[in-house]
């Protein structure tokens, strides 16, 4: 299947739709989709805390326990936030359409096993879509035995079907 760039740029635009902003206190429309605009990207921002950084309810016992989690989510907002930023620098026909919050699913199941001593560290095998993404990013990853990074290798060369 082959894809229209113009008319998929149109649709990510937002010129593939209609709605309208209902408003009594802003006069100038421009001014209006302006502040909807900002007051969206704080809800946007609310709603990454509850679901992604699971800051939906704090559970702990004492006030210094609680500042180091909130602490802790605003660092995590502000890594979120520099992340979404660089996502969206790179084409969306590279990143193949995804978000962040796709993004983070898709390289959720990536781990590392670190043996202290004589042992080497053991790597999950990254999916073709987490091989994307990390070198989309620059991220150093284990690739049959050997540590990729960014501009390394083609990963996507592979023996194997199910890659």
């Amino acid at each position: 299947m082959l894809l229209k760039d113009e008319e998929v740029q149109s649709f990510i635009d937002g010129q593939s739709g209609y709605w309208v902003l209902y408003t009594n206190a802003e006069k100038d429309p421009a001014e209006a989709l302006y502040a909807y605009r900002q007051r969206n990207d704080i809800e946007l921002l609310f709603d990454d805390m509850k679901n992604i950084i699971d800051c939906n309810r704090l559970r702990v016992h004492t006030e210094q326990v609680m500042k180091g989690r909130l602490f802790i989510n605003f660092f995590t907002l502000v890594i979120l936030t520099a992340m979404k930023e660089r996502i969206n620098l790179i084409p969306v026909k590279q990143r193949k359409y995804w978000n962040h919050r796709e993004s983070l699913d898709k390289v959720d199941t990536y781990s590392k096993i670190h043996y202290w001593g004589k042992y080497k560290d053991v790597h999950t095998v990254p999916m073709k879509a987490q091989r994307l993404i990390f070198d989309l990013f620059s991220i150093e990853y284990s690739w049959k035995g050997k540590l990729m990074s960014g501009g390394d290798e083609d990963p996507f060369e592979t023996d194997s079907p199910l890659s």
